[in-house]
């Protein structure tokens, strides 16, 4: 064979080999899902603080020292957040929890839910009897709030009006009376669970360093970190000092930080040790190859607190896989106790696919040794 012939023989090989590697690849991951020279975050707490801050029962400090004890594991509870309370539940339950057991013969260990968005509507009494029945099988649920902002009404969306934000907590002023609704709302709903045994992951006032939510950014711009705590503490002395609720666990969960125009430090608004007994991370993002930026993680595992996702999925629409968030997950923290997906919105706001179910890979990952599930959570 001449040179020639040669050199066209070894280019068509080439080919060949690069089209079925490429083949293959597409078969399996995506380019942007392909696993990522990562970097631990190598930093565990010299110890944890496992003593609830609001309450001495028994079964939430368990719940706690569990949540703890598996921050030095390589397992963490799966989760998923089943939508608003009050709008499409049954549809986005069926969609998030109900076809993902069908699918795969596991529940997730956590249940998350939205309590409100924007003003109070409708009864909680349904989602509660969905978390009574997961709880009652052993799994845990969590409690989010989305309250419409009580100086101008309508969603969430910043900004103040014609108020001042101490204003909220002035008796008699508008703003003050929307904001006494909402928390009656949120304690009767909370007082029921208590009612059933149901310990509650509470999450209220969340990415709060971002700039999207009135709790974080008015007209006037940023509020402060004095400005946020006695927000924060408006919500637990309402729900502790006068509805007496014992059942609760208060979750801090900044978003992670992008960048200083639109997100600040993830510390930057923390309302202190004595309010909190769970830290956790809101993150958006198609591949998990900067899970610790600008030290957001590191950041709040240094308060010596559990660690966990309290929202996660893609930023774009595309589906990300399972294994692969699984693999990098352990690898890249380890700390983690628990990783909350969140739904595939039933509405066309955002329809990216966020739930369990539409992820490739959804069985694998439920069937894993590292994803806790339901079944799986000790009591």
């Amino acid at each position: 064979m001449n040179i020639k012939k040669s050199s066209l023989v070894l280019i068509a090989i080439l080919v060949l080999v690069t089209f079925v590697y490429n083949r293959a690849q597409t078969n399996t991951l995506a380019p942007y899902q392909v696993l990522h020279a990562l970097s631990p975050v190598t930093f565990f707490p010299e110890s944890l603080d496992t003593s609830p801050v609001s309450t001495d029962s028994t079964r939430v400090a368990d719940t706690l020292t569990y949540l703890g004890n598996l921050i030095r594991e390589p397992r963490f509870l799966s989760g998923i957040n089943i939508g608003n309370a009050t709008f499409k539940l049954e549809e986005t339950y069926r969609n998030s929890v109900v076809d993902l057991e069908k699918a795969t013969g596991e529940v997730p260990a956590i249940l998350s839910v939205d309590y409100l968005w924007e003003q109070p509507q409708g009864t909680l009494s349904a989602v509660n009897q969905l978390f009574i029945a997961h709880a009652k099988q052993g799994g845990l649920v969590t409690v989010n709030m989305h309250p419409g902002n009580p100086f101008i009404g309508g969603l969430y969306e910043r900004g103040t009006g014609s108020y001042k934000f101490d204003d909220l907590f002035v008796d008699g002023t508008e703003p003050n009376k929307v904001w006494k609704s909402v928390l009656t709302y949120i304690g009767d709903g909370l007082k029921e669970l208590e009612d059933n045994d149901v310990v509650v992951l509470f999450r209220p006032l969340h990415e709060m360093n971002g700039n999207w939510f009135w709790w974080s950014f008015g007209e006037q711009g940023p509020i402060s970190r004095e400005q946020y705590t006695k927000l924060w503490t408006s919500v637990y002395d309402y729900l502790i000092g006068e509805r007496e609720l014992s059942n609760l666990l208060w979750v801090y969960s900044p978003n992670s930080a992008h960048n200083p125009n639109d997100t600040r430090a993830v510390l930057e608004l923390y309302p202190g040790d004595e309010f909190v007994d769970v830290v956790a991370l809101d993150f958006y993002e198609d591949t998990l190859s900067d899970l610790n930026r600008n030290k957001s993680i590191e950041s709040l595992l240094s308060l010596g607190k559990p660690f966990g996702f309290a929202e996660f999925g893609p930023r774009s629409r595309k589906r990300q896989d399972s294994l692969v968030i699984n693999k990098e997950l352990l690898i890249k923290v380890p700390q983690t106790s628990f990783l909350i997906h969140w739904h595939t919105n039933v509405n066309e706001w955002f329809p990216s696919p966020r739930s369990i179910i539409d992820n490739r890979n959804a069985k694998e990952y439920m069937r894993s040794e590292s994803a806790i599930t339901r079944k799986e959570v000790e009591n």
